[in-house]
C-alpha cells in the first residue's frame, strides 16, 4: 500500500511538473496568437485589395499600359521607338504590346 502511494505521489508530481510548463508557454503562445491575429488582419485587406483590383481588370490586353505599348508599336512602323515607359521595353521585346 505504501509503494502506491508513493507511486500515485510520484505520478502527481510528474503532472505537476508538466502543467508547470504548459503554463510557463502560455504567455509566449498569447504572443505568437496575438502577431497571427496582426497578420490576418492585413492578410484580409490584401486579399480584399487584391479582389477590388482583380474585378476590375478585365484582361492585361486592356490596360492603359498595354494600350500605350501597342499605340506606340504600331506608330513606330521602321523608326526605332524608345519608349517612354521603362517598363514596356521588356513587354515590347517579347512582342506582347
Amino acid at each position: 500500500m505504501t509503494w502506491l502511494h508513493h507511486e500515485c505521489i510520484a505520478y502527481q508530481r510528474a503532472i505537476d511538473l508538466d502543467l508547470d510548463d504548459f503554463l510557463s508557454q502560455l504567455s509566449d503562445l498569447d504572443k505568437q496568437l496575438l502577431q497571427l491575429q496582426r497578420s490576418s488582419e492585413v492578410l484580409e485587406f490584401v486579399k480584399s485589395d487584391s479582389d477590388y483590383m482583380l474585378s476590375n481588370v478585365s484582361s492585361p490586353a486592356n490596360s492603359p499600359i498595354m494600350s500605350v505599348a501597342k499605340s506606340a508599336s504600331l506608330t513606330s512602323h521602321n523608326h526605332v521607338f524608345v519608349p517612354h515607359y521603362p517598363a514596356l521595353i521588356p513587354l515590347l521585346r517579347e512582342g506582347i504590346a
